[in-house]
């Protein structure tokens, strides 16, 4: 209570006091910053706005615990990615399914995760990742241009889950004919902002969305809904097991995280026969660190 009095002095000093939008009753909130600021500091429409959601998110019967999941994007966006969901066929259903089970084995189904694409398209702003969302085009022998059936996205995310960042630079050399320096600043813009934080964002609200989803209509807990998970685990640290965790986050060679990951000794024999040089020395300092 004394906290709260002091932080209230702050906020109604004359002095300037704190300047940020979420206590600022004149700043119009929405999304993430609607759900995060206190009925004090709304305005009368921001209040309903707030108390409108609230009702769109009892009327689907979704408890308040997987709404405050990825509280970057905000309540009624969630539900947007809800309601998109609940609208899809069986077969759709089915085929975020066969997503599911791709990405067990670190493969990505491209109907799934297309999808996946088409149901967090109303909510995403950001132009730059909204273009990636969208599906490119190339001529044929003729000269025509055909659209390619998958977003632009999609298909970066294939390479770099089938080979690395050597995949999605190679791709983009091979492919794209970008020079290899393009190639090279395109490829690690992906992995380390797109892949690592914008994709994470999204793909983390779908999960969510989904696995309460199928939780309910097949009565299963929300926990025992096989899900996104692992494809979020990869892409926010490049590795799946803790010793791989660990190497991904001392910035070793892909090869050495990719050592550490392997389910079984003989892919990891495979792989160490394979460093360079380079990964050989790297991985010989670094070992003891990784394999504590």
């Amino acid at each position: 209570m004394s906290i709260q009095n002091t932080f209230d002095k702050v906020i109604s000093s004359n002095d300037g006091g704190i300047k940020h939008k979420n206590f600022d009753i004149n700043v119009t909130k929405d999304g993430a910053d609607l759900d995060m600021t206190t009925d004090p500091f709304l305005s009368n429409a921001g209040k309903e706005k707030k108390q409108q959601v609230k009702q769109l998110q009892e009327d689907r019967g979704i408890p308040d615990d997987i709404m405050h999941l990825f509280k970057t994007i905000g309540r009624e966006d969630k539900l947007v990615v809800y309601d998109g969901i609940y609208n899809l066929n069986s077969s759709q259903l089915n085929k975020i399914k066969d997503l599911v089970q791709k990405i067990v084995q670190n493969q990505i189904d491209f109907d799934g995760f297309q999808i996946f694409i088409e149901t967090i398209k109303p909510i995403v702003r950001d132009k730059n990742f909204l273009h990636l969302l969208e599906k490119s085009s190339y001529k044929n022998s003729s000269g025509e241009f055909i659209q390619r059936d998958y977003s632009r996205i999609t298909y970066s995310l294939y390479f770099y889950l089938k080979d690395g960042f050597k995949g999605l630079f190679d791709y983009r050399v091979d492919t794209l004919k970008e020079d290899v320096d393009k190639a090279m600043r395109k490829a690690s813009e992906l992995i380390y902002n797109t892949f690592k934080y914008q994709l994470v964002k999204y793909l983390g609200v779908f999960n969510t969305m989904y696995k309460y989803f199928i939780s309910q209509i097949e009565s299963k807990a929300f926990e025992d809904v096989q899900g996104l998970d692992r494809l979020l685990t990869k892409l926010e640290y490049n590795a799946f097991s803790d010793q791989a965790k660990v190497a991904s986050d001392y910035g070793v060679p892909q090869r050495i995280i990719d050592y550490y990951d392997a389910s079984s000794d003989s892919n990891k024999i495979r792989i160490r026969d394979s460093f360079d040089a380079f990964e050989n020395h790297i991985f010989n300092v670094t070992k003891k660190l990784f394999e504590l």
